[in-house]
């Protein structure tokens, strides 16, 4: 799955604005019906720096969380993310019409990793889910952190980190009553 994404985002970046303008989070074209936007709209950038920026940060996040998150949840919790990201912008942010990029959806994997990491190394997990925190609380409060503005790699939607972490975390309660209930032999 890792490799599959990180191809499927350069194919994308090689068929430059025309891949992005088709694919992109678009709040008329989502109105319109078109919604294959809501995953979409993740897999488009801004440019080559900024796709090889979000796949370098994918990359640190599937060696951090290799044994945290099974080959089949990546999937599964990026999907969740990327819907996740899409309604809350639709929803909570009608000033934004568009939206490309990775980063929401890493912020989901990263709050999902996290949590994880609580049970199976608890202080750096914990840790781990305060710096996000941190994180996403300037963002709201005081917008894009200066390293991130630094790069100049375009405008950052800092909403769609928040909803990609919430949407991350929610996969992360989902995944525990599954299992809860799963060794209590109740069906879900």
């Amino acid at each position: 799955m890792p490799s599959g994404l990180g191809l499927i985002c350069l194919l994308t970046a090689a068929f430059g604005e025309a891949a992005r303008n088709s694919l992109r989070y678009e709040r008329i074209a989502l109105a319109d019906g078109e919604w294959w936007r809501v995953l979409t709209g993740h897999l488009v950038h801004l440019g080559p720096a900024h796709t090889l920026l979000n796949l370098a940060g994918f990359a640190a996040l599937v060696w951090l969380f290799l044994d945290e998150i099974r080959p089949r949840e990546w999937l599964l919790s990026g999907a969740v993310a990327g819907v996740g990201i899409a309604l809350g912008l639709y929803l909570r942010a009608p000033e934004t019409q568009w939206y490309v990029g990775l980063s929401g959806v890493l912020h989901g994997w990263f709050a999902l990793g996290a949590a994880r990491t609580c049970t199976s190394r608890p202080q750096f997990g914990f840790v781990m889910l305060l710096g996000l925190c941190l994180k996403l609380l300037w963002e709201q409060l005081s917008g894009t952190l200066p390293f991130t503005q630094a790069l100049e790699i375009g405008p950052v939607i800092v909403d769609a980190h928040l909803y990609g972490a919430l949407a991350g975390a929610l996969f992360y309660v989902i995944s525990m009553l599954r299992a809860l209930v799963g060794r209590s032999g109740t069906p879900l």
